[in-house]
């Protein structure tokens, strides 16, 4: 069996658009695109308090962690290392893996199954976002695909998608719909603010909304 790297090159953002995205919530742009895009729930940072914003970089690694070495080698700082393919019941990524991502200059990693090492990944504080952990290893089983479209907790991300994590979770934003994201997300967030301000004023939630009372009955 043989791994592919299908060619293409993945645009690092630009400063300013990452900058916007690094003060946005996963909940604003889930709300910007109407909950597409977004991972399922058990998605969730291995250490809580850690933001990961980037394009991605894409792997499928069934059974094995070959195609995701090989992934985590040809990443380009910045970028976000995504692996599908894998499994709860072993382990798609470990610590060694998470340390050589880290040392290429990752924005973090998204593995769709388990990873292991835990502790010591959160002691590094490098954002891994995945499903859950597990002491098993994966299995030698060297073919897959690199940089090509991938399925990753009921999402569907395309290499140079952009991928923003957080204590909520993933959001997937395709490339081509970032600035129209970012744009929305940004007005939802001063819409949030002027609800929070009219509640400290005294205003209730429902007032804030403009929704009509309920009807009375006896």
């Amino acid at each position: 069996m043989t791994i592919v790297n299908h060619a293409g090159d993945v645009p690092p953002l630009d400063q300013d658009t990452r900058d916007r995205l690094e003060a946005l919530d996963t909940t604003l742009l889930s709300d910007a695109m109407a909950g597409r895009g977004t991972m399922a729930a058990e998605m969730s940072p291995v250490k809580p308090g850690t933001r990961m914003v980037g394009p991605a970089r894409t792997a499928f690694s069934p059974g094995a962690v070959e195609a995701a070495i090989h992934a985590i080698a040809a990443c380009q700082p910045g970028e976000v290392v995504v692996i599908a393919g894998g499994s709860l019941a072993h382990a798609s990524l470990g610590g060694i893996m998470a340390l050589d991502a880290e040392r290429h200059g990752a924005a973090g990693c998204v593995i769709d199954g388990s990873i292991r090492d835990t502790a010591e990944i959160r002691a590094s504080g490098f954002p891994i976002f995945a499903r859950a952990s597990t002491p098993h290893g994966a299995a030698v089983d060297p073919h897959g695909t690199i940089n090509a479209p991938v399925a990753v907790a009921g999402t569907r991300v395309h290499p140079g998608d952009v991928l923003v994590g957080d204590d909520d979770g993933v959001v997937v934003i395709p490339r081509g719909d970032l600035d129209q994201v970012i744009a929305a997300a940004e007005a939802k967030g001063e819409k949030e603010a002027g609800w929070v301000t009219a509640l400290k004023s005294g205003k209730n939630l429902a007032e804030t909304h403009g929704f009509a009372p309920p009807i009375n009955r006896d």
